[in-house]
């Protein structure tokens, strides 16, 4: 099976394309709440939702479910059509898209376990809010933090970083991770902490949220703005259901998705921890080198034996009658061979290395 492919790879996918798909048709299908419940909106500090306050109209609400719902469907054409309509969306590079988006909700599954033994932390207020409330607040929030706490900051580092090496351009600054690799840790770490510092109002709110900002930063960095903007949408809607959902069965169902999703995450991080694939590499290289190392053996250990009965020792005819007992007479000069007869090599046999292909 193709490297980046296995069942556990395949499986995260489906959990991902999964999770995407029921986030969009829970925002999608709440959106006549949210125009029935616009006056309540209003009422909302609009920091709830853009970070800052603002006096905002029923104009503005509209512009931001719109401006939301072009950027669901854009993720759900990503992340659930791709995957499922083209080859080409199935490529290494998608399928560890998806693993991160595990190693992500590990993290924010783990956060929203221990959160509740913090004194002081609390659920906040909106969860208490109409459904549609919750819609509108969760999904717009999930844009405006992309827009102001992840695109600004990681452009303006990126930016300065490509001006400083001369390597400043459109294809650089869409795509990042293809000429900074590793490198581009540093900026998500960068802009997690000034988002944490800046915007948390407690430490443990502060600590919350530079581990998740960190992940989708990285995600944003290395897959594309699109992938960063799914993986916060998914955990913000999916959590309506988790946590405040009317029916206990849908939630119940959501929850042991998640903690399944959660499981795969853990088995996806070890595969993804640097120290891991290190390990397995240097496995993989001693194993070559000793095989190297080791002087190659002779197909046969006596080489006088190397020959066959095709061609006539006596003239090199290889044209024979088949006589008794296997013999084989010379149609040229009648020399006989025997059955069992043996001769100086009339054969070369070359060993040599395979070729990969």
């Amino acid at each position: 099976m193709a490297e980046g492919r296995d069942i556990p790879s395949l499986v995260t996918v489906y959990f991902g394309v999964a999770a995407v798909l029921a986030a969009g048709l829970i925002f999608f299908v709440l959106a006549p709440d949210i125009f029935r419940q616009i006056q309540t909106i209003l009422t909302q500090q609009s920091s709830t939702y853009i970070i800052f306050n603002a006096s905002l109209g029923v104009s503005s609400i509209y512009l931001l479910f719109t401006l939301t719902a072009i950027a669901v469907l854009a993720s759900m054409y990503l992340l659930v059509v791709r995957p499922i309509g083209e080859r080409k969306a199935r490529e290494k590079s998608e399928i560890e898209f998806f693993k991160y988006f595990s190693v992500f909700i590990l993290l924010e599954f783990f956060i929203s376990i221990i959160s509740g033994f913090i004194p002081g932390y609390s659920i906040p207020s909106i969860y208490g809010m109409p459904l549609g409330v919750q819609a509108f607040v969760l999904g717009v929030s999930s844009l405006t933090d992309l827009a102001i706490l992840q695109f600004v900051p990681l452009m303006i580092m990126i930016s300065a970083y490509f001006a400083f090496t001369g390597k400043l351009s459109l294809a650089n600054l869409l795509h990042p991770y293809n000429t900074m690799k590793r490198d581009v840790i540093v900026p998500a770490i960068i802009a997690s902490v000034i988002t944490a510092v800046l915007f948390s109002q407690t430490v443990s709110g502060a600590f919350f949220d530079l581990l998740t900002f960190f992940v989708l930063d990285y995600i944003y960095l290395r897959f594309g703005i699109l992938h960063s903007f799914g993986a916060g949408f998914t955990v913000s809607m999916l959590g309506i259901l988790t946590a405040f959902a009317s029916s206990p069965v849908l939630a119940l169902v959501a929850l042991v998705f998640l903690t399944m999703w959660s499981f795969l995450g853990i088995y996806n991080l070890t595969r993804l921890t640097p120290g891991a694939g290190i390990s397995i590499k240097e496995s993989k290289l001693e194993t070559q080198t000793e095989s190297l190392k080791k002087p190659p053996e002779p197909l046969v250990q006596n080489s006088d034996i190397l020959w066959i009965r095709s061609s006539c020792p006596n003239c090199g005819s290889a044209n024979f009658y088949i006589r008794d007992g296997m013999r084989l007479e010379c149609m040229n000069c009648h020399h006989i061979i025997d059955k069992d007869a043996v001769g100086p090599a009339n054969i070369i046999i070359e060993q040599r290395r395979p070729t990969r292909i």
